[in-house]
């Protein structure tokens, strides 16, 4: 299919519908509503407006895209120079050609970067060339400010995802005045492999996104999270993250009976200086059969052990099940250790 991101208000340029198709051969009959960034916007007949990127459309449609634009007496084309890119829409937050409304978790698509789709492919698993990404912000949200964000994965089993196991934790994050973002395949498939290669490449499509509409996001401080697989894979995206550069606050582990942040530490090798003093929330069900509350205290020994500072473990009732409540008080804690450690 035809990489869609939905959004509203574009401006209409070309009032004739035609078939649009793509580098792979899906269709879809719209009429051209313009171009934000690298993506061209059509609008369906029922007014909804898709964003396509615009290396992904057929030779033909990215001729016929070329052919519509026309510079303007007071700013004649000039050989050899980039187009400048379409203005947002006045006041809005967009990523990926979709509005972001603060409060609420809204989908979007962005593209994979080069390096992660050969990644897929090397390691023989699903290659797809683009990634549903997730995301909501709180109401008191400026791009151009500096957040806290939590990155949110899902189990590995029973084909789960990310995006929705974000929504279970929403209330709680976002009553922490944090971002929270998540990641998954374009069209909710699962891949052959749910593996580190297949969530990262994911998690650095939605990145690069919000790094290219939001500058200062890569100053930001990121933590993960995640319940039973998700938490388990939550110590290997901090990994991942550290490695790369971003500065990591926290891991949140609901569920969990498994180390996998001293795994991550000693297979994506982060600077252990600061990696081993990130602080690390364990939530473990009273009644809780998968992830017991021995199993979680026996993480924190290993995690101990792997030469992590500061490891918190808490119960909670219930069994093997997601408690937002700890949620709320994990990110609490990684903002108290993270003003700590500040200079």
């Amino acid at each position: 299919m035809l990489a869609l991101l939905w959004g509203t208000g574009a401006p209409r340029i070309q009032a004739e519908p035609r078939t649009w198709t793509s580098r792979t051969g899906s269709q879809v009959t719209a009429d051209l509503a313009g171009e934000e960034g690298e993506r061209v916007l059509l609008r369906k007949a029922d007014g909804q407006i898709l964003g396509i990127l615009f290396t992904g459309l057929s030779e033909a449609d990215q001729e016929f895209v070329r052919r519509q634009r026309v510079p303007t007496a007071e700013a004649p084309a000039v050989e050899n120079q980039p187009p400048a890119p379409a203005p947002a829409l006045q006041g809005a937050l967009t990523l990926g050609g979709v509005e972001i409304t603060p409060g609420q978790l809204i989908r979007f698509h962005a593209p994979l970067p080069a390096d992660a789709v050969r990644a897929l492919d090397k390691d023989h698993n699903t290659v797809v060339t683009n990634a549903k990404v997730g995301i909501a912000v709180p109401v008191s949200f400026d791009p151009a400010k500096h957040w806290n964000i939590i990155i949110i994965s899902a189990t590995s089993d029973m084909n789960s995802l990310s995006i929705g196991h974000a929504g279970q934790y929403l209330d709680a994050i976002l009553g922490r005045n944090w971002v929270v973002m998540a990641a998954d395949g374009p069209n909710d498939d699962a891949p052959v492999n749910v593996n580190n290669t297949w969530r990262w490449s994911l998690i650095r499509a939605g990145l690069e996104e919000l790094h290219r509409q939001w500058p200062a996001s890569k100053s930001w401080s990121y933590a993960t999270g995640g319940f039973s697989g998700g938490a388990k894979r939550s110590g290997y995206i901090a990994a991942l993250l550290a490695s790369s550069g971003y500065k990591v606050i926290g891991m949140f582990m609901g569920g969990c009976n498994q180390d996998m942040a001293t795994a991550g530490a000693n297979e994506y090798k982060p600077s252990r200086w600061t990696f081993l003093k990130v602080p690390i929330f364990l939530s473990n069900g009273l009644e809780d059969k998968v992830a017991t509350v021995e199993a979680g205290r026996q993480v924190r020994d290993s995690m101990n052990k792997g030469g992590f500072k500061n490891i918190r473990v808490e119960t909670c009732p219930g069994g093997h099940d997601p408690y937002p409540e700890h949620m709320r008080q994990a990110l609490a804690w990684f903002e108290e250790m993270a003003a700590q450690r500040e200079p």
